[in-house]
């Protein structure tokens, strides 16, 4: 299948027995019935689907370009019943886009696929998709929203994006099983989280394979301050580790401004 429109709800549910699935021909965005599946209490893990969404929301104001043959979904899944504590969310943001990549490195062996920190997903050096993660105090559910750029083409988006995007059709000239797609990246998502409430040795160690920006220079922006020096990855935490004239920086929050 090559566009969203065209998945079996049934084939979904049958492949993700766990999980309670939905799918909408036009949402405003998939995190915010997301959220609101999750102050109601709805059942969990949950799977929500859009054909086309027409507010896609990503990081602080950005916004999240959706066109035929995107996918966007978002997981939500009950940390309390992966044991996920609070203080693993975090790990679970970058677990989320490691388990991105791995399904797309399977989708597409040898693919230059890496990980900009905290969690985009970038194929050669432009984005392939895009993650926001939010969560709800109680009941404690963790809300992984998910937009990956797979049969959509660029050709006609706007020109900012078509400098700094791709899709998995536009890099390899070949359209991709959109609906095995959906699955796999769901599957792949809650079996990477259940790893953050366990041992996160695995989590660190494949992330830092992927990290796109280890020994690039990073300008990061924090708190109206700029960092500019040498990344070294990932600490054992999933913090970011930037070098500036022998002072070493710990990064937990911050927005990436460039990299060379």
């Amino acid at each position: 299948m090559t566009d969203i429109s065209r998945v079996d709800v049934d084939a979904l549910k049958a492949r993700l027995p766990d999980h309670h699935v939905e799918w909408h021909a036009t949402l405003a965005s998939t995190n915010d019935r997301a959220l609101e599946s999750a102050r109601n209490c709805e059942s969990a893990p949950r799977l929500i689907v859009a054909q086309h969404q027409s507010s896609g929301r990503g990081r602080g104001e950005n916004s999240w370009w959706s066109a035929a043959g995107s996918l966007t979904f978002s997981l939500v899944v009950d940390a309390e019943s992966m044991n996920l504590p609070i203080t693993a969310w975090p790990l679970a943001s970058l677990a989320t886009g490691l388990a991105v990549c791995q399904t797309m490195e399977a989708a597409a062996a040898g693919a230059p696929l890496s990980i900009k920190w905290p969690n985009d997903v970038f194929l050669g050096e432009r984005k392939l998709a895009g993650i926001l993660m939010e969560t709800t105090p109680s009941p404690r559910r963790l809300i992984a929203g998910v937009g990956i750029n797979v049969n959509n083409r660029f050709a006609k988006a706007p020109a900012d994006l078509r400098q700094r995007s791709t899709s998995m059709h536009d890099f390899f000239d070949r359209p991709f099983d959109i609906a095995e797609l959906l699955i796999k990246s769901a599957q792949m998502i809650t079996r990477q989280i259940r790893q953050a409430a366990n041992d996160t040795s695995p989590i660190i160690e494949g992330w830092r394979e992927r990290c796109l920006l280890s020994d690039r220079q990073v300008e990061i922006e924090l708190h109206g301050q700029v960092i500019t020096g040498k990344c070294l990855g990932i600490d054992d935490d999933g913090a970011l580790v930037v070098v500036d004239d022998n002072q070493r920086h710990t990064i937990v929050a911050g927005q990436i401004k460039s990299w060379t």
